[in-house]
């Protein structure tokens, strides 16, 4: 071989290895690209199945206050957790909220950006749930409509708190 030859077949191999690098790259990013969308829909959808079983079967009332020492949403972690107490009855059959202070919290959800519910509807035994999820430079919108499957037009909502703990 000459150096010629040599010259312009590393030439052609310098050209179709870098059309096969461009080709491996942008496969790359496209994949990374459809992973982080994934993720953000697996997750919005894991936490709204999670939130609509919470809400669905409610039997008394359901409110929703904003807590300054528990931050059962902490959208500036871009976390959602859910604290769980246990509710005990009174000597008369009231029901008696656990304490706050003894709960633990449980991660639900991160990369949640904004958290809304609605209970505007709370008549007509709807709750609007919405959430943005938001990773790196994608962001992901869901919104859930829940029906609640019992009747607490009857249950004044101050008797038992259902969800506390909203920030």
């Amino acid at each position: 071989f000459t150096l010629v030859e040599i010259i312009v077949s590393l030439a052609i191999m310098t050209i179709v290895a870098g059309a096969v690098g461009a080709f491996v790259i942008a496969g790359n990013n496209s994949y990374m690209r459809g992973n982080k969308e994934l993720t953000l829909q697996e997750e919005a959808q894991l936490t709204a199945n999670q939130m609509i079983d919470l809400i669905i079967d409610v039997e008394k009332g359901i409110s929703f206050s904003n807590l300054t020492d528990q931050k059962a949403v902490d959208v500036d972690a871009n976390q959602v957790y859910l604290y769980e107490v246990t509710n005990t009855k009174d000597g008369e059959g009231k029901v008696v909220v656990g304490d706050f202070d003894t709960a633990k919290p449980a991660l639900m959800a991160e990369h949640v950006s904004s958290f809304r519910v609605d209970l505007s509807e709370l008549d007509k035994r709807k709750v609007v749930l919405n959430m943005t999820f938001t990773y790196q430079d994608k962001s992901y919108d869901i919104s859930e409509t829940i029906k609640l499957r019992n009747d607490l037009s009857s249950e004044p909502s101050s008797i038992y708190s259902w969800i506390s703990g909203i920030r």
